[in-house]
């Protein structure tokens, strides 16, 4: 009888330990097809002053995979599409063909939304710009 209480203290033990499920992968909210209708362009002074905002009609779409981007836009009535790997680490994008002299960030992302944002290098002394494309689903 002793044994038969063991082998059934042993089974219960076992069915008790049973192994955690491994909590899913949070998904990267950053992929997907984005779109974007505005361009907004920010002027600074060299002291890093706001002198002037415009905002330019400009239709975007962005194609994001785990390490392309793929840019589709209208230039002077062509149809540019763009394709560059990337990293990413934090807000900032890490783009193998940047536009020179800009670091690109990748602000406020949500599932629905999130801010691309093309920051000047400012140079010591001079003024500089910050541009920004509005995305959405």
């Amino acid at each position: 009888m002793k044994h038969l209480f063991h082998v059934a203290l042993m089974l219960a033990l076992f069915a008790s330990c049973q192994k955690q499920a491994e909590p899913a992968p949070t998904p990267d909210l950053f992929l997907g097809h984005w779109q974007a209708e505005t361009l907004e362009i920010l002027f600074y002074d060299a002291t890093g002053k706001l002198t002037d905002d415009h905002v330019f009609q400009q239709a975007s779409q962005l194609d994001v995979d785990a390490g392309t981007l793929t840019t589709t836009q209208t230039v002077n009535g062509r149809i540019v599409v763009e394709t560059q790997p990337y990293t990413r680490r934090g807000e900032t994008l890490i783009l193998s063909k940047p536009p020179v002299g800009y670091t690109c960030y990748c602000r406020k992302l949500s599932a629905s939304t999130f801010t691309f944002e093309y920051n000047q290098t400012p140079i010591a002394g001079q003024a500089y710009t910050v541009q920004l494309l509005a995305y959405h689903r």
